[in-house]
């Protein structure tokens, strides 16, 4: 082995800062006097890179070692590159090297899949009842409905349209053109709802009259469906119509009749979107409630049938149609006290009830039946009408000659169903019994002709008789006198 005084330092000894620099690596052929064969390195990140020459090193001193950088005093001798260290240390740095490659691309590769993934899951979303699939293909957007109710056949339709695509078997497919306002409601919208609401001729009749005025107003009708000004266009129509002194609920019926005809169109998949309608403030419901002498007025000036007619309204609560549309084979004389009317249909899926008759409705029916020779079936108000029954137009002309006869206040015949359900929910009726009477869908219909007084509500308070606290009308006898006993 050489003397100790053959070795000299290194001229650049290695330092290396946070893993940048220069360090030696290897450690063989080690001496009796401690020293070794090594090999110095550019290193990066502590990895080792690039080789520079191999040294037999006597590390002297104590050398350091921190986080931010390290550095140790040698004394070396240069001997020849030795290829088999260098061999061994890119041995034993290759699995690190490649561990991180891979694990970069396999991070980078799933960092891909989960971005495609997202995209994917987004790309189909859902409207109503159905799925929409929308993508971008060569900068254009492509968006269309599968008609589908699930989200896996969904996602199949759309990966179709996506591989079509991209084999050139369909070019990006043409957006339809929107049709104008009055195209749709004369083509599409008007034949569905004569179709739809055959049975209900006055629900159809409703929905065309309030097409026919839209469809008038040319700012509107001219526009298609996915213009951008049709809110604005909603708005004119709006103030045109209120300029001609149009009571606020006969614009909302004409707005309403606007707003299904756009939803529609939206699902049928003539536009992707259509501005929200919104009904204006301020509509007055019917709130007319004949007094009573008005009434006895009333129907002491009608005539025949309409004395009747109006009778059966004020002591039933039918709705006028439900009342012309009644049948013989529906009136039953021996169910409950007096007997019962069955409406089999009317304005809504809640309108099939059964109503029991009072006695003025008995008296008055019952006549008529047996003059009718007691007939199991047939109109109850026969008519020379289309649909063989009395019709609002057949009562039009008696109806105005018994308001100006009987001197009473201007009313409609629907009043009578208004005067009724507001007497009978302040006789005490509970708002669930009124609107099984009444035929409503909704609490909230009915609740409008329960007024609950002050003396019902301190009546139901005192039903509890403070059971549920221990106390009854012997107790709290009891505790008034102790009071009295306490302050004498």
């Amino acid at each position: 082995m050489p003397p100790l005084d053959s070795y000299a330092e290194v001229p650049s000894m290695p330092y290396t800062l946070n893993g940048f620099g220069t360090k030696f690596y290897g450690n063989r052929d080690q001496a009796e006097d401690g020293s070794y064969i090594t090999t110095l390195w550019v290193t990066v990140l502590w990895v080792p890179f690039i080789p520079l020459a191999s040294y037999r090193v006597l590390p002297v001193g104590q050398g350091q070692n921190w986080i931010i950088h390290s550095s140790q005093h040698y004394m070396s001798r240069k001997i020849p590159m030795c290829w088999e260290q260098v061999r061994n240390v890119y041995f034993a740095v290759s699995p690190i090297l490649q561990d991180a490659g891979m694990g970069q691309a396999r991070r980078s590769a799933q960092g891909k899949w989960q971005e495609t993934e997202t995209r994917r899951r987004m790309s189909i979303y859902k409207r109503g009842d159905v799925y929409w699939y929308k993508f971008m293909w060569n900068g254009k957007l492509v968006r269309e409905s599968t008609k589908q109710g699930n989200d896996k056949v969904a996602r199949q339709m759309e990966a179709a349209h996506r591989t079509s695509l991209a084999k050139g078997e369909v070019g990006i497919r043409e957006k339809k053109k929107s049709p104008l306002l009055a195209e749709f409601a004369e083509r599409q919208f008007l034949p569905w709802a004569e179709s739809t609401f055959a049975a209900k001729p006055k629900t159809w009749l409703y929905y065309r009259n309030g097409v026919r005025r839209l469809v008038a107003f040319a700012p509107l009708a001219s526009l298609p469906l996915d213009d951008p000004r049709l809110g604005e266009k909603v708005a004119s129509y709006v103030a045109c119509r209120q300029a001609k002194d149009l009571q606020v609920s006969s614009l909302n019926r004409e707005l309403q009749a606007l707003r299904r005809l756009l939803r529609l169109a939206v699902e049928w998949g003539f536009v992707d979107h259509v501005p929200t309608v919104k009904m204006i403030p301020g509509e007055q419901h019917r709130e007319f409630v004949l007094l009573p002498e008005e009434e006895a007025k009333y129907l002491a000036a009608a005539r025949e049938p309409l004395a009747s007619v109006a009778t059966v309204l004020a002591d039933s609560g039918m709705r006028p149609e439900e009342c012309y549309r009644l049948r013989w084979e529906f009136v039953t004389w021996v169910n409950g006290r007096h007997g019962t009317l069955f409406v089999t249909h009317g304005k809504t899926a809640a309108a099939r009830r059964m109503i029991p008759m009072t006695p003025r409705v008995r008296h008055l029916l019952e006549p008529r039946w047996k003059a009718a020779n007691k007939p199991c079936e047939g109109w109850v108000w026969p008519a020379p009408t289309k649909s063989g029954h009395l019709e609002p137009s057949s009562l039009k002309k008696q109806h105005t000659k018994a308001l100006k006869d009987s001197k009473v206040r201007p009313f409609v015949l629907y009043s009578f169903r208004h005067t009724f359900l507001t007497r009978l929910g302040a006789s005490g009726c509970d708002v669930w019994t009124l609107a099984r009477i009444a035929g409503h869908s909704s609490l909230a219909i009915s609740a409008r002709y329960v007024h609950p007084s002050e003396d019902s509500v301190l009546a139901a308070v005192e039903k509890l008789g403070g059971h549920k606290i221990g106390h009854n009308a012997e107790s709290q006898v009891a505790e008034v006198a102790n009071q009295g006993q306490l302050t004498a």
